[in-house]
Formats: structure tokens, C-alpha cells, sequence
């Protein structure tokens, strides 16, 4: 009798082990939120509710940030923003977990729209020396930062991404002497440079040639040329709404022997925040 009653229990404690060992592999990898959460003074004082997929993570306070952690299995996600009470008001972060994935943004709450920018994504590495030290990677340097650029680096194709979520393409550039209205001064020639818009974000943003470009050429500030402008493709100026695109060249009237041609975009004029281009001619 004594000895059945003691097979049952070691069963029970066996069972209970692996009960507890698929719990925690079913729980998946765990998830670090954290969220700036910027506070508005009249309107839209709305707290949030946090979502993963279907999953209600917790209400937040209104302008207050925070931190939240959760559990989610390998695949993609969403995590949702949503007006306590109010589930027609939201945004949303797409991300894809197959590690332990730490999730960082910034939040405002607008009047039908829960604005979601600032996102940065950041999964541990495999190996044991990176699990071993996150402290030191956490404090490392962005790679913005310490990137050294190759003298000869050309950016035609590169994509950069503002932080409200815009994509700007350099897709290539060309040399014109002109036309029969408009032509280039003698020892000079337009450089018309094609870059592509894509509004990511959820507001519509506006371009100007003349605001939102400044450029250099070898070295020296080169102004925005009406000329070139008369010979190119398609301009860079006017609204792109939300989810929308534009495509168009912006044009410079530089020494016909220039070496390299660089050009600044800013999205925003009220921010510092400018998305470099280098070329070089060919």
C-alpha cells in the first residue's frame, strides 16, 4: 500500500514538472515595452489600453511613461494602442519575435488616432557573449554614430527612414546641358537627382524643393537652380497624404568637373532631424 501511495505521488510530481516545462515553452519569448508617453494639457487626456495581438497587456495612464512586459511566441505580432473603453481609437506596432525582443516608442494621443512613432526594435543575439553582457550593448554607441563612410560610397539606391515613419529613396541621378529654353552657363551643368516619397506615417507630410533640401557641392552650399528645374522629370514639391507616394528630381547647376554632390532632406523644418545623400560622378 505504501509503496503504491508512493508511485502515485512521484507520478503526480513528474507530471506536475512537465506540466510546468511546456507552460513556460507555450509562454514563448519574452517582450520589454517601453513606452514615452507624451502628455497633452486640454484635449485627448485619454489613458491607453495595451494589447498584444488579442491579449490585453494593461491599461497606462495618460502622459505618463512606462514600462511593460510579456510573453509571445515566435511569428509576427502587433502590439495595439487603444483609448481606454474605446477601441476605435488606435495605432500599432508591427514586430516579428524570435528572441527576446525589446520594444521602445513614443505615443500621443490625437482626436480618432493613437500616434505611434519613434520605433526602435532591438532582438538578443544567439550567442552566449551577447546574452552575457546586455548592459554594454544597451550603452554601445548607435552605429550611426561610428559608422565611417567609404570616401568612394555611392547612395544611389539607399533608403532612409525619418522617425515619423517617411522612407526616402535616392533612386539616381543625370547630367543635362539644358534645352532650347533653359540651358546650362558655360563650364556648368544641371545635376537632376530623382528621389522617391513614401508617407508611412499617419499624417500627410508636404514637400518643398526649396525648404526641404539643402545641398553641397565638393564641399561648397549649392542653391536650388530654376533652371534645372525647367528640365526635370517631375518635381518634389506639394503634399503626399498618409500611405501615398511621390517620385520626382530636384536640380543643381554646379562646375561641370564636380566630384561629389551631397544632399540633405528634412522632412520636418521645425526638427533637426536631416537624412543624408552622397553621390559622386561617374
Amino acid at each position: 500500500m505504501k509503496k503504491r501511495l508512493f508511485l502515485i505521488c512521484a507520478l503526480a510530481l513528474v507530471c506536475s514538472f512537465l506540466f510546468c516545462i511546456s507552460t513556460a515553452l507555450a509562454g514563448g519569448h519574452n517582450v520589454t515595452l517601453k513606452v514615452d508617453f507624451e502628455k497633452n494639457m486640454i484635449f485627448s487626456k485619454y489613458d491607453v489600453d495595451v494589447f498584444i495581438d488579442d491579449e490585453k497587456i494593461g491599461t497606462y495612464e495618460h502622459g505618463v511613461n512606462f514600462t511593460a512586459s510579456f510573453s509571445a511566441g515566435d511569428g509576427d505580432h502587433t502590439i495595439w494602442f487603444y483609448e481606454h473603453g474605446d477601441k476605435s481609437n488606435k495605432g500599432s506596432i508591427a514586430v516579428t519575435v524570435n528572441s527576446e525582443t525589446a520594444v521602445s516608442c513614443k505615443i500621443e494621443c490625437k482626436n480618432n488616432k493613437v500616434k505611434v512613432t519613434k520605433v526602435e526594435i532591438d532582438r538578443a543575439q544567439v550567442s552566449d557573449t551577447s546574452r552575457s553582457m546586455p548592459e554594454q550593448q544597451e550603452e554601445a554607441p548607435p552605429a550611426a554614430d561610428t559608422e565611417k563612410r567609404n570616401p568612394d560610397e555611392d547612395d544611389v539606391g539607399k533608403t532612409l527612414i525619418a522617425k515619423d515613419g517617411v522612407s526616402v529613396t535616392l533612386v539616381g541621378y543625370r547630367e543635362s546641358k539644358g534645352d532650347s529654353f533653359m540651358e546650362a552657363e558655360a563650364g556648368k551643368t544641371y545635376v537632376l537627382v530623382e528621389f522617391l516619397i513614401e508617407n508611412n506615417s499617419s499624417e500627410k507630410v508636404n514637400m518643398s524643393s526649396l525648404m526641404c533640401f539643402d545641398a553641397y557641392c565638393d564641399g561648397f552650399t549649392t542653391e536650388y537652380s530654376f533652371g534645372a528645374a525647367m528640365v526635370a522629370e517631375g518635381t518634389l514639391d506639394g503634399e503626399v497624404a498618409a500611405g501615398k507616394k511621390m517620385k520626382g528630381e530636384i536640380g543643381y547647376e554646379v562646375d561641370k568637373n564636380w566630384k561629389e554632390l551631397e544632399i540633405q532632406v528634412q522632412l520636418d523644418v521645425w526638427s533637426s532631424e536631416k537624412l543624408i545623400y552622397v553621390i559622386h560622378k561617374k
